[in-house]
Parts: C-alpha cells; structure tokens; sequence
C-alpha cells in the first residue's frame, strides 16, 4: 500500500460545509488545521499493518518516487496487491499537484516505471484504487479498461465521493468493459463533480467502509 502524503491540513471552511459546529469566533474563520487526510490513511496503513492484510505502507509526495519504490521494493518477491490511498476524481488519481489519467501507463513520463512495476505482478494481481470517483463517469470507465489493460491485471476503484463509507466499488479484468452505468456516483448534467448523496447511504451501490480490507468477488 502506497498513499498521497502531502494532504496534511483540513480547511475550517471545509468542516462548516459539512455541517460541523464550531465554536463562535471560528464562525467566519477560514483557516488550516494540522490535520488532514494524510493522518487518516497513515493510521488505516498502520492498522492494515497490524491485521496482516498488507506488507508495506508508505507515503509519498509525488508519483516519480512512489513508482520507483514499487518498481524496487523486495526486487525478488512478485506483487500481488497495490493499492493507493489518495485524491480522485472522474478518470483521475491525484498525488499532490499532479495526476494521472488513463492513459498513464503508456503516455506518462512515467511509464518506463510503471512497465517495471507492471513486470513485477502476479498473474492473479489487483491493484485498487481508494480515491474518490475515479471510476465515475465516462473518464472513470475508460481509466478502469485501460489500465485493466495496460497493466494486464485487475483493477478497482470508486465511483463516487468516498470517506469512511465507501460506495460504488467496482473492479474490471483486462479485456472486459465496464459494467456500471456512465454516471454512477456523478451529478445528473456534469461530468466531473462526486455526487452529493442524498438519502441513506445504505442504499447506495457496492458500498463498504474504509475498514473493509477485501472485494467480494462479484464486484
């Protein structure tokens, strides 16, 4: 497991949005805290540690490093798992400033690495991908086939806004298309924007919590 290590504040504004209270002369702030989603996903990568479902966690601030570390991590061992614990968005998964896109490991500058990390994976392999919306509207479904492809395993991720519950999981195998409908998780009329859920979110598709450590094998 690898995550974006550089989201280490939370906006006041943000928790007012939320519908947080917040004490008075907060009201009008719009301010850092020193807590963001980065201590978030340290702690779940230590948990996960701890429970045995993973063997390394580590956090990076850009993608140049976090595939040479895939790419040379345990040279002799074969990987049968990746996942990445970040920023999404439709098609999209973003570490700090910069994101890949469908095409990513065929067209990015990072390809020569990304090929080495594809050569190291097992022939059953996944690689998951716990961002928000990634797999959400017509970018998400093209982003799920290609790097089905490219990589040449399976491959999973989210079709809407995630946190500590996790909707719309879905995974893909390279040469199969895309089974979820184009906007899954997305705003009626937009192509980019995570859904704003209404209602119970017991009633939204493939839903998991951030605490779920595996796939059920349909999905």
């Amino acid at each position: 497991m690898f995550y974006d290590k550089t989201d280490v504040k939370t906006r006041i504004l943000s928790l007012k949005k939320l519908g947080i209270d917040l004490p008075g002369e907060w009201e009008q702030a719009d301010v850092d805290l020193p807590v963001g989603l980065t201590h978030t996903w340290t702690a779940g990568g230590r948990l996960f540690r701890a429970l045995n479902r993973i063997d390394f966690c580590q956090g990076f601030d850009n993608w140049y490093e976090a595939w040479m570390w895939l790419a040379n991590v345990c040279p002799e061992e074969k990987i049968s798992e990746i996942r990445y614990w970040g920023h999404g968005g439709p098609g999209r998964v973003w570490m700090g400033n910069e994101s890949l896109g469908p095409y990513a490991p065929v067209t990015s500058k990072y390809k020569s690495l990304i090929s080495r990390v594809q050569k190291r994976l097992t022939d059953d392999a996944l690689i998951w991908f716990r961002t928000c919306s990634t797999f959400g509207a017509d970018a998400g479904r093209v982003f799920a086939q290609n790097w089905a492809m490219n990589m040449n395993c399976r491959v999973a991720g989210h079709t809407h806004a995630i946190g500590f519950l996790q909707a719309g999981l879905h995974s893909l195998k390279p040469g199969d298309e895309p089974y979820w409908i184009y906007d899954e998780g997305i705003e009626q009329g937009t192509a980019e924007k995570p859904k704003k859920m209404s209602g119970s979110w017991l009633s939204s598709p493939n839903l998991i919590t951030c605490l779920h450590g595996e796939i059920p094998n349909d999905w």
